[in-house]
């Protein structure tokens, strides 16, 4: 059984399991990821490395969800 880890989604604490990565945590979450902007430690992480960034215990996340307007 792996570990659990900490980490903060929209400064809400989360239990993941670790070497969870950002892609995985996204869709356990439910959404869309076409229609969403990851910042990851206060930097805003380009949609290819979600799925190479694993995250660690304390990390940060702020997801926003991105949808036209008029």
């Amino acid at each position: 059984m792996s570990e659990t880890i900490q980490v903060y989604v929209n400064g809400e604490p989360r239990q993941v399991a670790g070497g969870t990565t950002v892609a995985a945590l996204v869709g356990q979450l439910g959404f869309d990821a076409r229609t969403l902007l990851v910042e990851f430690n206060g930097e805003p992480l380009a949609r290819d490395r979600w799925g190479s960034t694993a995250l660690a215990g304390g990390d940060k996340l702020e997801l926003f969800r991105v949808s036209a307007g008029g």
